[in-house]
């Protein structure tokens, strides 16, 4: 009954309508007092001019007069009318006016009336985040919107031109420049390691103390990191704050600060001055490994960067990434021909690899055709954008076409270039082994010089257990190991997850021995010094001392079947990594606290 009086007394139409409610507001429009204030915007989505003579916004369904709007205030055509909603009843030196009601965030019904109290339009939140307006999409659909939008669209324009107004609100022109949320190997400072960091920029002629001054995770503690007194920033100053955890602040060149970036999102960045006031903020969206994330100068928006700048200007960005592409069917084991197709997403062109190569747009474009795959066959795509945006990730899947084994199976995808280059490949064998027939270590091998260097190389790790479902899929960086089994056919290799290629761990349960369900690192191993003999030599060491119940901390053991960019590879041992890592779960402790671990060698010496 009162859902079908409400309908009775609202007027159709849609001319006129609330675009959007700001009930919270912590940064942005101020009044002509400099306080933030709740507010409402109108729209007028005709071609005509509207008067707001006839029109009244409320906050109550039972008082739908509560405050007319002034005389002879108009919407034009496609404008917009921004009301301050902070119950001073007033209209400001500038003709902007103010409401006899404020707007709650928890639980609000704004009615827009004509004269006669019929309800011309109703927007209704429930629990509005802090800073967060709820207007309309180019669609017309009620959404939440991180960045508020007053006088202008809900979309890309009104948000990069509100960007332009923060920083011109802005009384010192010390804004956040550049951000780097999950960073793996941009150096900043010497000897600092690769932490996370905020760059601020000075783009005032003046030296700004920032003593006292806040950055912050969390708009509501626009202080929870202070700046420490006596640190300054001068005129056109690029100035990084490395955000590692570090407690103690100092006002040396080299700030470290206690906040941490999250890289997957759905995290505002502010800074503010000594009183707490908003000067600048940053919303991440979802971050990328050893891609920053900031302001190029004389441009309005945010880019992403593929080169990092700390302590200078920022280059050519990119407003973001291309959606995924991804394949009609699921990865794994099949015992006949297969046919694959890839979705590919709107304005994109994808483009494939079956040679375990990252695709590339030198590659095979996809266009739609259906792929017979009747073999083995490692299938990689990538789409490309022409609007101004990144590659997607690379999306990797292994097809085992009638690959019989009583051993489940892992695929290594990497590309072949890592591998085979004549000057730097992995498995590469050299012209320069110079040792007499039989003697082995080959001291002079491409192999040994690779794995002597440290490098590591990207790659992609599936594993699948014996009844076809997927274990694992995730990308990894790899390395050879061993010594003197280093020279047999098979290399042992080494795997770490990083965020740099997906997830930071290998979340499975490798081992049914073992009560992990997440791990660091693996080995693929090839029995060492028995790798010519039984290959199970080591597996049953580990085995019996799992039924001895030793306290020893030892690696636990599973046989594969291993494909290396969809070739059989033959037979090798899943052994966890001997590191740190593996102690720490040993122990009882969490992947996190390892890095609390000093191991120490044979020779006294700490190896982390």
């Amino acid at each position: 009954g009162h859902q079908a009086y409400r309908e009775s007394i609202m007027v159709t139409g849609g001319a006129l309508v609330i675009n959007e409610v700001m009930a919270d507001s912590f940064s942005g429009l101020r009044d002509e007092d400099d306080a933030l204030s709740d507010w409402v915007e109108l729209y007028n989505a005709s071609a005509n001019t509207i008067s707001l003579d006839n029109y009244a916004l409320s906050d109550n369904e039972g008082k739908p007069l509560k405050w007319r709007f002034p005389k002879g205030a108009i919407v034009p055509p496609g404008g917009y009318y921004v009301v301050f909603c902070s119950g001073k009843d007033k209209v400001q030196a500038n003709g902007v006016p103010h409401t006899n009601f404020s707007i709650s965030a928890e639980k609000e019904t704004i009615l827009l009336c004509d004269s006669r109290g019929r309800v011309v339009d109703r927007v209704m939140i429930d629990n509005l985040p802090e800073d967060c307006s709820y207007g309309r999409n180019d669609s017309g659909t009620m959404q939440v919107f991180q960045t508020a939008t007053p006088g202008y669209p809900n979309n890309t324009i009104g948000f990069n031109q509100m960007d332009i107004i923060l920083r011109a609100l802005n009384p010192t022109g010390v804004y956040i420049n550049e951000v780097l949320a999950s960073n793996d190997s941009i150096v900043t400072y010497p000897n600092t390691g690769f932490p996370d960091w905020i760059e601020l920029y000075n783009a005032s002629s003046e030296t700004v103390d920032l003593s006292g001054y806040g950055l912050s995770d969390r708009l509501t503690r626009g202080r929870k990191w202070q700046f420490p007194q006596g640190t300054t920033i001068s005129p056109g100053e690029y100035k990084v704050i490395l955000c590692d955890g570090t407690k103690e602040a100092t006002a040396s060149a080299e700030i470290h600060s206690r906040l941490k970036i999250s890289r997957t999102g759905c995290e505002t960045l502010c800074l503010t001055d000594p009183t707490g006031r908003i000067l600048d903020k940053v919303i991440l969206p979802e971050q990328r490994t050893n891609i920053s994330y900031g302001r190029t100068l004389g441009m309005s928006g945010f880019f992403y960067y593929e080169t990092p700048t700390p302590f200078q200007a920022n280059g050519e960005g990119k407003l973001g990434f291309a959606k995924e592409p991804s394949f009609t069917l699921e990865p794994g084991l099949y015992y006949s021909v297969q046919y694959v197709e890839i979705n590919v997403p709107a304005d994109t062109q994808v483009y494939y690899t079956t040679n375990g190569a990252v695709p590339t747009q030198n590659d095979t474009p996809y266009n739609g055709e259906r792929l017979e795959l009747n073999f083995s066959t490692v299938l990689r795509a990538r789409a490309f954008s022409a609007a101004g945006l990144e590659p997607s990730e690379t999306i990797t899947g292994t097809y085992m076409i009638n690959a019989y084994h009583s051993l489940p199976v892992v695929s290594i995808t990497m590309d072949p270039v890592s591998l085979w280059d004549p000057v730097g490949g992995m498995l590469t064998v050299g012209d320069i082994i110079k040792e007499a027939p039989g003697k082995i270590p080959f001291k002079n091998s491409t192999y040994r010089a690779v794995k002597d260097s440290g490098v590591n190389f990207p790659c992609y790790v599936e594993m699948f257990n014996l009844d076809g479902t997927t274990l694992v899929s995730q990308g990894a960086e790899v390395r050879l190991m061993g010594s003197y089994s280093l020279d047999m056919p098979q290399k042992s290799m080494k795997f770490r997850a990083k965020s740099l290629y997906g997830n930071k761990t290998f979340e499975a349960a490798l081992f049914e021995d073992r009560l992990y369900t997440e791990y660091k690192s693996f080995v693929l191993r090839n029995s060492g010094n028995d790798c010519m003999w039984t290959r199970l030599q080591d597996g049953f060491q580990s085995r019996l001392m799992d039924v001895c119940n030793a306290t020893v901390a030892h690696q636990a053991w599973k046989p594969y079947a291993v494909y290396l960019n969809g070739v059989y590879w033959g037979h090798m041992n899943l052994r966890e990594r001997t590191d740190r890592f593996m102690l720490a779960q040993f122990e009882g402790l969490s992947l996190d606290d390892a890095d609390k671990i000093t191991l120490l060698q044979g020779n006294g010496r700490a190896k982390y």
